[in-house]
């Protein structure tokens, strides 16, 4: 059952005192505009006679616009934080830059599958999916380890605030805490927000008595993030298996081009539409995905 009577004892930690301190609002969308282009001159590239290219490419064309306009709007006195245009455009930008992706791979899948052709183009695009998806995972960890441990962070004390169930609520204040704990800074540049955060301790985990029901809610919660587009996929394609592992590859895919928008585009990380419409936006794209790497 949801609990949103009260939140937990932390407050959200700021981004503007840990990684979006130094930089203009101009400076966020720019990154948006030529990360999104990359994209958009991939799947360009690689032009097909199907009506899922051509849907594929109108969408793309379409956000195009949607990033001019984005860059438009911060340079007028129009633009407020956490308005309905930015932040919905940032979630359908999220989820089409990610289409644009699996579209490339497969087209890369394609020419592997030819070359070696004891590998088939769907086996392919799911190797080099999932590559793709831990490559950029993989070298944050390694040359930006602190930069991940903030973003942790953050995320954490965020969901530690805005989960609508409390168990949910005390497992991300616990791991905010430790990811504070495990930033590698001089005590002089450590902000207040994170050493308050520091000092903090650990709640019980281990659900209470009557808190069975919230890990069920929120365990089912999480699986309907994509889920539905699986039902969806399955009804019309006839592969459970498939569809799974779609939905764990694009699922995978998806978080990593959500992170680089939310860490280096505009809006902060807690700055999003309404969980139906990111729901919504979210099952579409595992459907779509479905006709990109079977149709």
């Amino acid at each position: 059952m949801a609990d949103s009577s009260r939140q937990e004892d932390i407050d959200r930690l700021p981004e503007a005192e840990t990684i979006k301190s130094d930089y203009s609002r101009g400076t966020f969308v720019d990154f948006e505009i030529a990360f999104y282009t990359l994209i958009l001159t991939i799947v360009l590239a690689y032009p097909e006679d199907s009506t899922v290219y051509q849907s594929l490419k109108i969408l793309l064309i379409g956000l195009a616009l949607l990033t001019i306009i984005r860059r438009a709007v911060v340079m007028t006195t129009y633009y407020t934080d956490g308005t309905g245009f930015m932040t919905w455009s940032k979630e359908l930008m999220t989820e089409i830059s990610a289409l644009g992706f699996i579209y490339a791979l497969m087209k890369i899948s394609e020419i592997v599958s030819t070359t070696f052709q004891y590998i088939g183009p769907t086996q392919a695009w799911f190797a080099l999916t999932i590559g793709a998806a831990m490559t950029p995972m993989a070298l944050r960890i390694k040359f930006a380890r602190q930069d991940v441990r903030y973003y942790q962070t953050i995320l954490a004390t965020q969901e530690a605030n805005r989960h609508p169930i409390s168990y949910w609520r005390r497992i991300n204040r616990n791991r905010a805490i430790r990811s504070a704990r495990k930033l590698e800074l001089p005590e002089e540049d450590v902000p207040e927000s994170v050493k308050k955060l520091r000092e903090m301790k650990d709640r019980r985990v281990i659900p209470y008595l009557g808190e069975t029901a919230q890990l069920i809610h929120g365990l089912f919660l999480g699986m309907t993030r994509r889920s539905f587009g699986v039902l969806f996929g399955w009804l019309i394609f006839g592969n459970l298996l498939t569809s799974l592992l779609l939905f764990g590859v694009t699922t995978l895919l998806a978080s990593q081009v959500f992170m680089l928008y939310r860490r280096y585009g505009l809006e902060e990380m807690d700055e999003r539409p309404s969980r139906f419409t990111r729901r919504l936006i979210q099952n579409a794209g595992v459907i779509f995905a479905h006709f990109i790497v079977l149709g």
